[in-house]
């Protein structure tokens, strides 16, 4: 068969098995981080008003977007890249999917390079006919391992596919012009790594892969000495060569050449550093010297293990392993019979591919990367890319038809894992498709001037995080504007900002929350929040019914305090053991909402006092005006109920002076003077426990959709970050402790406040539990 043919055939082939591995993909939209990766290429590429001014192309534009991770080549190919598909700046259906083929192409251009590299390398020691074997099986693997085309898909992968493409580039023309005499493809090579550089940081390992392949396949019968004198030269020149892109990064971002070597550096020695794999630290924000030598090596087992075993366990389950484990034995098995006959010539190469693994692995270690989650899978890339080598040296070890046939079991293998990987995006990209319509339509029913949070949104499914991070996002590339807000909150976290300036402000420009659907319905509830009005009555005696004035607003009371009558004390010890106290509300009529709570019992003065505690309770917030409330059993003759905008604070402690509830903040825990006997007693007794929580509503205000950072503690997106702490007693009973909380803020940063702007505040409120009812609490603020 003409060489040409085979070529054409080969290439076609390819084309269609990566078609089929990755054509799930293909028909998602802009999800995950692809929506931010999206807005900021089309700030930069259609600027109106964006945050780098209405410069297109300005140097602070290409270095500052958050996917280009300070490398401005890779800015540069992202914002080209929206100019080019997209209309004015307006989203086009297959926006997002024709910048997915580019990352592909990238890719394809990235494998055939590292089959072309390994083809050159193994020549002077293997022959031509397994070399040119082991080339072609490395590049159809660096194209359809399942891993690199999981690590490819996110658009924030764009920088690292360019570097990866311009890089291995650079090494097939170093490797050719040294082993045959062409200078010119050298210098060439010289300038295609400083381009890689300029794209990612990945490009640091390039001088070392160059040195190498100089000593050991550039001229291999040469003198020792001389070898090595050529390998040091190659390591020097071409190090000195990716560490140029300092020198526009100092000049451009008004640095010193100081500090722009180290943001050089800083993509590969720190996660603060890795631009968009920044948010999946390790052990929520622990660094790696706090891991230590152990949980550093636990990161680079586990991550090896997914690199040999690339599937993604909630799309495909536990049978994936089983197949994946078969193709891996196909591929080493080859290389294990000629190791018998060259056992020299196969040790050093299993432990270079060995000693490549582990050195790759090495940049943005503390990023975790586990088979129940690929949210940060891109990491990976270059490991990903090393292990596809690898496979295709062994695979094609041994001569005859099985040079020819293992290969080509094992891509069929990785082209089936690959594609059932990729049915785990189809899903979940529907889910966040629906969103994006209920967004606009709420948008466009209650104006785009507001705040659309949405209450519980999807979490982690089938090992992606789809929604979250694109929730800031959703509503760019239509009419939102500078003043619509999108984001999302746990349940949780809703009902902690309810109380915070932040949340008021919201409530005033206009805030409407999205709220999960109930038992039935597919659509989500879409809920306007009135604007605060003035406070009816919320007291009333006798009845175990609200009178007709009594109409809370929901969002400014979240507690009800009931005292029985003396007389019902008997009743509620002698009822069912002590039965909770039970409440029911009805809302407004148009909502007719309806819902029902259990509370607490607790002694008082003149009687037993049922507490009632809201918060959590989404029916509560969904009724409006609250149309009646209503009690049973020993509650229907009441003494009085009170609705309160919270749980009632303790009483004063001798451990503090009065007014006085600040926690002492330490680096090792958070303390309150307040003893553990100055809180509330159940009437029945029960156990009680504390609970501290954080709350930061830090993108609860306004500014351009997506133009607020939505990256907070351990990458979990959202407009409002929420966290619980579990509360003890110190051992002389006078005051609370919490360790957890100094870890939970050093792990958490909101970012700078603007010009004008005061800080975002950390929010707490300390809770006393009686059964999983608050019975009282006390908040507060630090800045």
């Amino acid at each position: 068969m003409p060489s040409g043919l085979r070529k054409a055939l080969g290439a076609t082939l390819l084309m269609l098995l990566l078609g089929f591995a990755g054509a799930p993909r293909m028909s998602v939209g802009p999800v995950g981080t692809d929506a931010r990766v999206l807005a900021e290429a089309v700030q930069v590429s259609w600027p109106v008003d964006s945050a780098w001014g209405s410069n297109p192309w300005s140097a602070p534009a290409l270095y500052g977007q958050w996917a280009a991770a300070g490398r401005p080549l890779a800015g540069g190919s992202l914002a080209l890249s929206a100019w080019w598909h997209t209309e004015g700046g307006r989203w086009l259906p297959g926006t997002a999917a024709r910048l997915r083929v580019e990352n592909l192409v990238l890719l394809l251009v990235a494998a055939w390079a590292a089959g072309r590299l390994a083809r050159r390398m193994l020549i002077p020691w293997c022959g031509r006919e397994q070399a040119r074997a082991a080339g072609l099986a490395v590049t159809f693997l660096g194209g359809l391992h399942p891993m690199l085309l999981e690590a490819a898909t996110p658009l924030a992968a764009r920088g690292d596919l360019l570097g990866l493409a311009l890089g291995g580039l650079a090494a097939v023309l170093f490797l050719r012009g040294r082993q045959e005499h062409r200078h010119r493809e050298v210098l060439a090579a010289g300038a295609l790594a400083i381009a890689a550089s300029l794209a990612s940081a990945l490009a640091l390992f390039l001088p070392l892969f160059l040195a190498v392949a100089e000593g050991t396949s550039a001229r291999r019968h040469r003198p020792l000495p001389l070898r090595v004198r050529t390998t040091l030269t190659t390591l020097a020149l071409f190090a000195l060569g990716v560490s140029l892109e300092a020198i526009p990064r100092a000049s451009f971002m008004s640095q010193s050449l100081v500090e722009a070597g180290a943001g050089v550096l800083g993509g590969l020695c720190s996660p603060a550093g890795a631009g968009p794999f920044a948010g999946t630290v390790a052990l929520g924000g622990t660094g790696l010297g706090q891991l230590g030598f152990l949980g550093s090596l636990g990161l680079v087992v586990e991550k090896l293990g997914l690199l040999l075993f690339p599937v993604n366990l909630q799309s495909v389950g536990a049978g994936g392993y089983g197949l994946a484990g078969i193709l891996l034995l196909l591929a080493l098995q080859p290389a294990l019979v000629a190791a018998r006959s060259a056992p020299r010539l196969w040790g050093w190469l299993i432990a270079g591919w060995v000693a490549s693994l582990l050195v790759t692995e090495a940049a943005r270690l503390a990023v975790r990367v586990e088979p129940g989650d690929l949210s940060a899978a891109s990491v990976l890339l270059l490991p990903a890319l090393v292990i596809a080598t690898g496979l295709g040296l062994c695979a094609t070890a041994l001569s005859g038809a099985r040079r020819s046939v293992l290969p080509a079991l094992i891509v069929l293998g990785y082209a089936a894992i690959s594609h059932a990987n990729a049915n785990g995006w189809r899903g979940t990209a529907e889910r966040v498709d629906g969103l994006a319509e209920e967004l606009s339509d709420a948008a466009r029913l209650h104006g785009w001037e507001s705040t659309y949070l949405v209450v519980d949104p999807l979490e982690l499914r089938n090992g992606h995080d789809l929604l979250r991070p694109a929730l800031p996002y959703l509503l760019a590339g239509t009419e939102a504007g500078a003043g619509t807000v999108v984001g999302g909150a746990e349940r949780a976290a809703l009902f902690a900002c309810l109380g915070t300036e932040e949340f008021l402000r919201a409530r005033e420009r206009g805030l409407v929350l999205l709220l999960p659907p109930g038992a039935g319905e597919r659509a989500r509830r879409v809920l306007k929040v009135a604007a605060v009005e003035a406070p009816g009555s919320a007291v009333w005696r006798e009845e175990g019914r609200s009178p007709q004035g009594v109409r809370p607003d929901p969002f400014e009371t979240r507690a009800l305090r009931v005292v029985a009558r003396a007389e019902a004390a008997d009743q509620v010890l002698g009822t069912a053991a002590g039965a909770a106290p039970v409440m029911h509300w009805r809302g407004q009529a148009a909502q007719a909402v309806e819902g029902t709570v259990q509370g607490a019992w607790l002694a008082g003065e003149h009687g037993p006092v049922a507490l009632f505690d809201l918060t959590g309770q989404l029916g509560w917030l969904a009724g409006g005006r609250l149309r009646r409330i209503w009690f049973e059993g020993p509650l229907v003759k009441i003494a009085s109920a009170a609705l309160l905008p919270e749980p009632p604070p303790p009483a004063s402690s001798p451990a503090a002076p009065s007014g006085v509830f600040e926690p002492l903040v330490t680096e090792a825990y958070w303390e309150f003077p307040l003893a553990a006997q100055d809180w509330p007693r159940g009437l029945l007794g029960g156990e009680r426990s504390w609970v501290l929580g954080l709350c930061v509503p830090a993108l609860l205000k306004e500014g351009a959709v997506g133009g607020a950072d939505p990256v907070n503690v351990r990458g979990a997106p959202g407009s409002v970050w929420y966290l619980e702490c579990t509360v003890t007693p110190t051992a002389d009973g006078r005051a609370l402790r919490c360790p957890q909380a100094a870890a939970a803020v050093a792990s958490f940063s909101p970012g700078d406040a603007g010009p004008g702007e005061a800080a975002t505040p950390l929010y707490w409120s300390l809770d006393c539990r009686l059964g999983g009812v608050t019975v009282a609490r006390r908040r507060g603020q630090l800045r």
